[in-house]
């Protein structure tokens, strides 16, 4: 019995030493493990505009009509072959004579290209025009 309650006491001794010795009296208790959390998320940058190249000849416009889905877009404007300024001029198809914001792409001379700043589509029908060179109204469809 003697025997038994020695090796009691060493295991219960041995114990308090092993446990004393993997903390210090500074430490603090291990925070209890959390599920893992998913990351937050980063915002990627807005894709950059898709350029749709408009090129102009006397009287009209080579691209006669466009469908184009939602998003933003630069026009490209080149003259070619007209002898004198042409520009461009976008606006709602119904008519309300508000140039789309972004649009101006100023004037161009001929064998030259320049560009309009970023124009946002959202669903519906545009018309697009050049009153410089006078050229009819086309339809730009946005689906």
């Amino acid at each position: 019995m003697r025997y038994s309650t020695v090796l009691i006491l060493f295991v219960l001794s041995s114990t308090a030493f092993i446990t004393a010795g993997c903390a210090s009296a500074d430490s603090k208790p291990s925070p209890v493990a959390s599920p893992a959390q998913s990351p937050t998320p980063v915002s990627s940058p807005a894709p950059a505009p898709t350029e749709i190249e408009l090129v102009q000849t006397p009287g009209q416009f080579e691209n006669k009509e466009l469908k184009l889905k939602p998003g933003s877009y630069v026009f490209k404007i080149v003259n070619q072959g007209v002898k004198h300024e042409v520009g461009f001029y976008l606006q709602e198809k119904d008519d309300n004579g508000k140039a789309v914001a972004g649009s101006d792409a100023g004037h161009v001379k001929d064998g030259e290209a320049t560009k309009t700043g970023t124009v946002t589509l959202a669903k519906g029908k545009y018309v697009y025009s050049c009153p410089l060179n006078p050229t009819p109204h086309y339809v730009i469809t946005v689906e």
